[in-house]
C-alpha cells in the first residue's frame, strides 16, 4: 500500500510540476516585455537573412534567365517561345551546362521569391511551375527540336543534362 501511495504521490507531483507549473511559468516568461523584444530582434534578423538570401537567389535566377533569352535572340535569331523559336541551334554559353538553363533559372528565381517572402504558396507555385515546364519540355519542346535540328540535337541531348547544370570537364573520349 505504501508503494502505491508513494507512486501516486510521485505521479501527482510530476504532473503538477512538469505539465502544469513549468509550462505556465514558461508561458508567463514568454509574455514578458524583455523576452518579446528579444524575439522581435531574432524575427527581424531572420527576416533580414531571408531577404538577403532570397533576394540573391531570385536576382541570380532573373539575371541568368535574361542572359539566356538574350543569347537565344542573338545567337539563335529568335525568341524563347513556340510561336517564334530560334532559327539556329544554340549549344554554347550556359547551354553547355544544361539543356534548359533559362527554365532552370526561372525555377531558381521563383524559389528565391519564396525564400524572400517566406511563402509556402510561392514555393508550391515554383514546384508546380517546374512540373509544368518539365512536361512541356519532354512532351513538346524536345520532340520539336529533334524534328528541327535532328542528330545535332540528339547528340546534344546525350551529352548535356536536361535540368541540373553539369560543371565537370568532358573526358577525352567525350570531346569528339
Amino acid at each position: 500500500m505504501k508503494t502505491v501511495v508513494r507512486g501516486l504521490f510521485f505521479v501527482v507531483i510530476w504532473f503538477l510540476v512538469f505539465l502544469l507549473l513549468l509550462p505556465w511559468l514558461v508561458y508567463l516568461a514568454e509574455q514578458s516585455a524583455q523576452i518579446q523584444r528579444i524575439e522581435q530582434r531574432v524575427k527581424t534578423l531572420d527576416e533580414q537573412i531571408r531577404h538577403v538570401v532570397g533576394g540573391t537567389i531570385g536576382g541570380v535566377g532573373l539575371a541568368v534567365a535574361f542572359y539566356c533569352a538574350v543569347m537565344l535572340a542573338i545567337r539563335g535569331r529568335g525568341i524563347p517561345a513556340p510561336f517564334d523559336p530560334p532559327q539556329r541551334f544554340v549549344a554554347g554559353g550556359l547551354y553547355k551546362l544544361c539543356r534548359n538553363p533559362m527554365m532552370f533559372a526561372n525555377v531558381v528565381a521563383l524559389f528565391g521569391y519564396a525564400v524572400y517572402f517566406g511563402s509556402w504558396m510561392l514555393l508550391l507555385y515554383a514546384l508546380i511551375f517546374w512540373l509544368i515546364s518539365h512536361l512541356f519540355i519532354i512532351l513538346y519542346e524536345e520532340p520539336h527540336l529533334i524534328g528541327r535540328f535532328g542528330d545535332d540535337y540528339r547528340t546534344y541531348m546525350d551529352k548535356t543534362p536536361r535540368w541540373w547544370p553539369q560543371f565537370r570537364k568532358p573526358r577525352p573520349s567525350e570531346r569528339g
